[in-house]
């Protein structure tokens, strides 16, 4: 699929949306929000934390996979460094 698009019968070309289906594996196809990849259905009109104050709310809120936060990964792999320690002592 070609990456920009031609809109308005010929008199505009834009991006093509460059999100891509799960269920498919093919682009979206729509053109991209100015200045931007994606349509505004896939985040192209998302403009993300302007702010001091937002940007340090969306670092401490911040998650990788499902509900853990930052302070419980921590706690999680300072365990299993322990766990791994008490298991190199163990005889074999």
């Amino acid at each position: 699929m070609e990456e920009m698009i031609i809109t308005a019968y010929g008199w505009i070309k834009v991006r093509r949306c460059q999100a891509k289906s799960k269920r498919t594996g093919n682009l979206c196809g729509i053109a991209a929000a100015r200045w931007k990849r994606a349509c505004k259905w896939h985040g192209g009109k998302r403009t993300g934390a302007r702010t001091l104050e937002g940007r340090a709310q969306c670092t401490a809120a911040k998650t990788v996979h499902g509900e853990d936060s930052q302070a419980i990964r921590e706690t999680s792999s300072a365990k299993m460094r322990e766990m791994k320690e008490l298991f190199n002592i163990l005889p074999r």
